[in-house]
C-alpha cells in the first residue's frame, strides 16, 4: 500500500462490519462495481453472519472437512475480545508495529479514526 499509493484497495474493519454490515457490503459492492439489490444484500448478510459461519465450520469439522486439532477460527464474534487474549505489552507492541508499517495508508487512516 505504501509503495503503490494509487493501487485501489478497499479497507474495512471488524468493528465497521459490526456497526453496519449492510453499509459495509454496499461499500464493497460499489468498490467492485457490482450491483447489490436488497435480496442479494440480505442473502449476503445471512450467509456471512457469525452464527452461520460458525455453524458451517462446525459441520465441516464433524464431517472431516477440517482437522479437529485445527485452531478455532470463530471464537465469540464480539468486538474487543482481543483484550482477553493480548497483554497490555502485546497490545502496545502490535500498535507500534502497525503504526510504523501502515502509516500513510488507507488502513492506517481507518485505524486512526477508530481510536
Amino acid at each position: 500500500m505504501k509503495n503503490n499509493p494509487d493501487l485501489k484497495v478497499h479497507v474495512s474493519s471488524y468493528e465497521a462490519l459490526h456497526k453496519d454490515i449492510r453499509e459495509e457490503i454496499r461499500g464493497l459492492a460499489k468498490f467492485l462495481g457490482v450491483n447489490v439489490d436488497s435480496t442479494l444484500l440480505e442473502d449476503i448478510v445471512s450467509k456471512t453472519s457469525f452464527d452461520n459461519m460458525r455453524k458451517i465450520k462446525g459441520a465441516k469439522e464433524e464431517y472431516g472437512g477440517v482437522r479437529p486439532s485445527s485452531p478455532v477460527m470463530y471464537r465469540k464474534g464480539k468486538v474487543g475480545d482481543w483484550k482477553n487474549w493480548f497483554t497490555v505489552a502485546q497490545s502496545e507492541q502490535f500498535n507500534a508495529v502497525f503504526e510504523r508499517e501502515m502509516q500513510g495508508t488507507k488502513a492506517f487512516e481507518l485505524y486512526s479514526h477508530s481510536r
